[in-house]
């Protein structure tokens, strides 16, 4: 009969046999489906009345099966395939989005594999960390460092993969599986305009700033040159930086708890995560991942977390030249594809004293005014030489001299093979000139530092059979810190030579990626590292021959360390992941475990769809990472970082993390965040008590936290408010009579209020309150690190530095710009002012010799222009 070769477009209701019930349990989102042998028709009628779904096929091709399914789910296409499955039935997804039931093959089904990459439309570079999800059975990956990544064991036939990642618009793509192997390559575009960085932090990924108007201009410059922040990084609930520069931490960790990478390759930095500067260029970084409490194996050891760079191959689309200039620094960035090859070289260098705001100019030498009170308990300075040099410092300018070159190249060696080379060069110089030719007998005869590091990494990867893929690299990092004068303070036996912190340190890896179902991912890597420090820094102020690392100290330097993951997703709204790193340290010839758990859970409740994640683990640190205080009469360097190798003696450091976040998203751009952390400090390592070795003892702490955050785009406006409560404390064999105190990082309360409105002109506009209280270890390190325990007079006692408090920090930042499309250029000109209402907050105190204290303020109020040039 012609009826039966027409296709049919069913769209009425059927109520359904007694043996089957099809419910919304209340969530019109959701289908329930209890099914057993009905007729699949009245099936397929009653899924398309519930879900909308449009389905075409022949009655005769339906006539006579019958559908059993059991399954609760949000996404119709898997209630689809339920009913499908045993059938003998399949569906082909039409680029309209119809489907049409097709009859599967008589034979058994191919199971094959698909090996893809997902890469920006506009470039053609690879796009890292990109959700694919294959929404025909219900599996889902990750792509990695090359947008590479591979689903196994799927059925033959069409697969609908939907690809997702916060900066460019979401892609769904269907593909046909018709053989053993099926490479398919998935672009997407962009929807976010030369946005400065991408953060990802623990579930959430959302860009850095304004989607219109670039962010990275004197806001994020002049907050990393004040306080050592890495620009954008702060506007992550759960990283802080310290208004006073000691530096950045992670949800309650010490500085030196997380590690910093570029492209995979650990950078240091010794003063003060970047001293009076963020380490990169802003126009050189791409995406920056923050890894917070409970982060999987694969993202490394380490007490409190990391932050992970990568370089921008790509702006936006078209561009081959970025410049931008302030009064703080100015950055190139220049990039193109030149054939296969994807390559680009950015650098940034500072601007000179000439052009730099006379407001920092005078904060700063306020900051190095010469510690009077120190420089007479450690040394009986004459006071009327200290008074008499204070004099001169108020009038000198500092020395700030900064510049790095980033170069990045992606080519394609034909036949799934590529290569990634990158390269990073820095060059710092920071200080005081006034004491070079000084009449005075200090110890110290300059405040100047010069700091440099290089950093070079290559990494390959290729196709290896159906369902793997494989990677191997390599990398080499050092820096080195100088003092180029005859005497250093704590230069220890070196105080000859002009170095006196040296580390140099490198390492190989081979890895793979493979997936042996649809619902099953599997990652593993083996590498060898190895830690050559040179340490050349004393440890008492009053005897130069006690160093942090004497020579001839034995070191533990090379490491051998395994990685495995796993990603298993028994149902598309569940992922659980299990892993483990496992490190062989050779001079305590033991493997050290570090089992890691997460689960993650979505879910929809009408128009609110929600996602919660849970974790736990055990996290290690295999380099103790040591702020040192500094006694020399500047205090404008208040610490010095280094890092040392374990030796037989010590164990790593070791912490236990639980960790629960969920974020819920509703329409109209309304969101919400909450967040929870625990952690366990088992065994850490500071700076003891310097008058017995050894200088490193071991200790324990804790560290807690909860916060949320909100954000709600209405239109032109974007408004967000966020609070944390965190609690950081740790106990000391020696110190503070071996009681547990809050440490210097902490900020027990740290609230945010901001609101930014655009408009279809390109005119942008922003406004941001933060405030922190609760601050605790007022007065200056070299204090409680130096002075005797007893020292204590009615004003300060170091013996209990948790009860010298610091008052409420409160800081108004407002900025506007302007974005003009002259083609083929992009022009920007934007003005931040930051501190708007000149608020003295107070960062820290000293000592005066009357028995008073003296307040040093922080960040001045700061008003400069932007200009920024895209090509």
């Amino acid at each position: 009969m012609i009826q039966k070769r027409l296709l049919l477009l069913v769209a009425c209701a059927f109520a359904l046999a007694p043996a089957s019930r099809l419910s919304s349990a209340q969530d019109p989102g959701r289908v329930e489906l209890v099914m057993v042998d009905v007729p699949l028709r009245d099936a397929l009628v009653a899924l398309m009345q519930r879900t909308r779904i449009e389905i075409l096929f022949e009655t005769d091709l339906v006539t006579g099966r019958r559908a059993s399914c059991r399954i609760t789910t949000s996404d119709p296409e898997e209630a689809l395939g339920c009913l499908l499955r045993d059938t003998g039935l399949d569906y082909v997804t039409l680029s309209s989005g119809v489907h049409v039931l097709v009859e599967e093959a008589l034979r058994a089904p191919v199971l094959a594999s698909v090996l893809g990459r997902v890469l920006d439309a506009a470039a053609g570079t690879p796009v890292s960390r990109a959700h694919v999800r294959d929404l025909t059975t219900g599996g889902g990956t990750v792509t990695d460092g090359d947008g590479r990544f591979v689903l196994g064991e799927v059925r033959s036939g069409p697969h609908l993969l939907a690809v997702s990642h916060v900066a460019y618009e979401p892609r769904r793509d269907t593909i046909w599986v018709a053989q053993q192997t099926v490479h398919a390559t998935l672009s997407m575009h962009q929807r976010v305009l030369d946005t400065q960085a991408i953060l990802v932090s623990g579930i959430q990924t959302h860009p850095v700033g304004h989607p219109d108007v670039d962010l990275a201009g004197i806001l994020e410059n002049a907050q990393a040159l004040a306080i050592g922040a890495m620009g954008g990084a702060d506007g992550v609930v759960g990283f802080q930086s310290d208004p006073g520069g000691g530096g950045s931490h992670i949800e309650g960790g010490a500085p030196g708890d997380h590690a910093v990478l570029l492209d995979g390759t650990p950078i240091f930095i010794p003063l003060r995560n970047g001293g009076v500067f963020g380490p990169f260029s802003p126009l050189a970084v791409r995406s920056l991942t923050v890894h917070r409490a409970g982060f999987r194996a694969r993202e490394g050891s380490s007490l409190a977390g990391g932050i992970d760079a990568v370089h921008a191959l790509t702006r936006s689309p078209g561009q081959r030249l970025v410049a931008q200039i302030s009064p703080l620094s100015s950055n190139l960035w220049i990039g193109r594809k030149t054939g296969a090859v994807s390559w680009m070289i950015a650098g940034r260098n500072e601007m000179g004293k000439s052009i730099r705001p006379a407001s920092l100019d005078k904060r700063l030498r306020e900051w190095s005014r010469p510690d009077r009170y120190l420089a007479e308990e450690l040394f009986g300075s004459d006071q009327a030489d200290l008074a008499q040099l204070s004099g001169i410092l108020e009038d000198r300018d500092i020395i700030i001299s900064y510049a790095d070159l980033h170069a990045a190249a992606d080519a394609p060696l034909g036949s799934g093979r590529r290569m990634y080379v990158s390269a990073y060069l820095a060059d710092n110089r920071f200080g005081t000139p006034v004491l070079e030719t000084s009449p005075f007998d200090f110890q110290a005869v300059s405040d100047e530092y010069v700091w440099q590091n290089k950093a070079l990494q290559a990494r390959y990867s290729w196709l290896a059979g159906q369902r793997t893929l494989m990677r191997a690299g390599t990398w080499t990092s050092s820096f080195i810190l100088k003092h180029p004068f005859e005497q250093s303070p704590q230069g220890g036996t070196a105080a000859s030579t002009s170095e006196f912190n040296e580390i140099v340190s490198g390492g190989g890896y081979v890895g793979l990626e493979t997936s042996r179902s649809p619902r099953f991912a599997f990652s593993a890597e083996a590498g060898v590292r190895n830690l050559d420090a040179d340490a050349q820094m004393g440890i008492d102020p009053r005897s130069e021959g006690r160093q942090l690392l004497p020579e001839g100290q034995s070191q533990m330097r090379w490491l051998w360390e395994t990685t495995l993951d796993s990603d298993w997703t028994p149902h598309p709204d569940l992922r659980v992941t299990l892993g483990t790193r496992l490190t062989y340290h050779h001079g305590r010839r033991t493997v050290y475990a570090e089992p890691r758990l997460g689960i993650e859970r979505r879910a929809r409740f009408g128009q609110v769809g929600v996602t919660g994640r849970l974790s736990a683990g055990v996290y290690r640190q295999f380099i103790n990472q040591v702020d040192v205080a500094s006694w020399s009469f500047s205090a404008i360097l208040p610490t010095f970082r280094t890092w040392l190798p374990l030796n037989r003696s010590q164990g790593p450091a070791t912490a236990l993390h639980l960790a629960a976040e969920v974020v819920a998203a509703a329409s109209r751009g309304l969101s919400f965040t909450l967040q929870t952390y625990q952690k366990r400090m088992l065994r850490v390592y500071e700076l003891g008590v310097l008058q017995t070795d050894p200088a490193l003892v071991e200790g324990s702490g804790r560290a807690r936290g909860i916060s949320g955050a909100g954000r709600w785009e209405l239109g032109r406006f974007t408004m967000a408010l966020s609070h944390e409560w965190s609690l950081s404390r740790r106990s000391l064999p020696g110190r503070f009579g071996g009681e547990s105190v809050s440490t210097p990082w902490a900020q027990p309360h740290r609230s945010m209020a901001q609101v930014s409105w655009k408009t279809a002109g390109r005119w942008s506009a922003s406004a941001r309150v933060e405030r922190i209280g609760g601050r605790s270890w007022a007065f200056r390190r070299a204090y409680y690190n130096y002075l005797p325990a007893g020292a204590t007079n009615a004003v300060f006692n170091v013996a209990r530095p948790d009860r010298d408090g610091l008052p409420v920090h409160i800081q108004f930042d407002v900025s506007f710009g302007k974005t003009w499309e002259f083609q083929p250029a992009t022009v920007t000109l934007r003005l931040d002012v930051l501190n708007v209402a000149d608020a003295r907050n107070v960062v820290e105190y000293r000592q005066d010799r009357a028995g008073g204290i003296v307040e040093i303020p922080g960040l001045p109020r700061l008003a400069a222009m932007t200009l920024r040039l895209g090509i």
